[in-house]
C-alpha cells in the first residue's frame, strides 16, 4: 500500500474531534491545536518547586505531522513523528528509541505493536476488543528484557484518560500479559476493570463539552481521553487497593477547552511519603 507520509512535531496536546465519517485511526479535527503548555508545582516545607513543559504540534495539511516536546529551560527534549496510510489512519509512530505501527480491521484499531529501534525485538503489543462498535476489553503484553530502553511515550495517550492509562502502562512495565475491560455510560468510558494480583479499577464522570482528545490515537510520554466523547470531571479508582480521587478543573472558550487544573500524588524516595502536586494544562489553537 502506498502510504502517505507526514512529518508531525508533537507532544502533549489537546486534539479535535473527527469529521463525520469517523474511522479509527483519523484524526483531523476541525480546530488545531498548536501548542500545549503544562505547569507543575509541590511544597516541601515552605518551598516551592515548579517546572513547566511544553508541547509544540506541527501540522501538514489536514494532518499532524510531528510533535516537539520542550523542558523548563526551552531545550528541545524529543521529537514524535507520525506516519499515514492511503485512508489517512495513523499507520506509525516514531521517537528516538521506539516504533510504534498501528493495524485495524472492520475500521477499528485491532492492534499495536511497539518495538525497539536499537533491536528490532518487541517491546510490547496491544490487542483490543469490540461489541456494538465500542471499545470492551484491552490485553496488554509486554516483552521486556534486559537492558531494554525505557519506554519513552505512552501509547495509550488520548487513548484513555491520563490517570488511567498512566497506571495501566505502569502495571504492564514487567513480562506478562494484562487484560482490562470497559463499560460504557452513553458516549462514554464509564468504568474500567483489569485482572490479575494488582486488580485496578477505576469510575469516570465527565461533563457535557466536546472532548478535543477524542480520535487522536497518539503515542507519547502522557495521555487524555480519546474514546469518550465528553471531559473528565472526576475519577475514583482503586489503584494497589489504595482509593484515589482525581477531580479536573476544565475553562472553556465555546465549546474547546483552554485549560484544565487537577491534584495528583507523586511517590516520594521516602517510603510511605507522597507529594501533593497541583497540575495546570493550556491549550493554544
Amino acid at each position: 500500500m502506498k502510504k502517505r507520509i507526514v512529518l508531525m512535531m508533537a507532544v502533549f496536546a489537546f486534539a479535535m474531534v473527527f469529521t463525520s465519517c469517523e474511522k479509527d485511526g483519523q484524526y483531523m479535527p476541525k480546530k488545531k491545536i498548536t501548542k500545549i503548555t503544562y505547569y507543575h508545582s509541590h511544597k516541601v516545607g515552605d518551598l516551592i518547586i515548579s517546572t513547566t513543559e511544553s508541547e509544540r504540534w506541527t501540522w501538514g495539511g489536514d494532518l499532524l505531522s510531528y510533535i516537539d516536546y520542550y523542558n523548563s529551560d526551552g531545550d528541545r527534549t524529543g521529537t514524535l513523528l507520525f506516519r499515514y496510510d492511503d485512508d489517512k489512519r495513523l499507520e506509525e509512530a516514531e521517537s528516538s528509541t521506539h516504533n510504534v505501527k498501528y493495524d485495524y480491521a472492520n475500521n477499528h484499531l485491532e492492534k499495536i505493536e511497539i518495538r525497539s529501534n536499537a533491536t528490532g525485538k518487541l517491546h510490547q503489543k496491544m490487542e483490543f476488543g469490540y461489541k456494538g462498535g465500542k471499545l470492551v476489553s484491552l490485553e496488554i503484553s509486554s516483552y521486556n528484557e534486559k537492558g531494554d530502553a525505557p519506554l519513552t511515550f505512552n501509547p495509550l495517550r488520548f487513548f484513555l484518560p491520563d490517570q488511567v492509562s498512566e497506571v495501566m502502562m505502569s502495571k504492564a512495565a514487567t513480562k506478562g500479559v494484562i487484560h482490562y475491560t470497559f463499560t460504557w455510560s452513553g458516549k462514554n468510558i464509564a468504568e474500567i476493570a483489569s485482572d490479575g494480583p494488582d486488580r485496578y479499577s477505576a469510575k469516570l464522570f465527565y461533563d457535557d463539552k466536546v472532548n478535543p482528545f477524542k480520535g487522536f490515537l497518539n503515542t507519547n510520554f502522557d495521555i487524555g481521553q480519546t474514546h469518550s466523547a465528553n471531559n473528565l470531571v472526576r475519577e475514583e479508582s482503586y489503584v494497589d487497593g489504595k482509593f484515589v480521587v482525581v477531580e479536573y478543573d476544565h475553562e472553556y472558550n465555546g465549546k474547546y477547552p483552554t485549560k484544565v487544573k487537577y491534584q495528583t500524588e507523586s511517590n516520594t524516595l521516602v517510603p510511605g511519603y507522597t507529594l501533593t502536586v497541583d497540575n495546570l494544562a493550556e491549550y493554544q489553537y
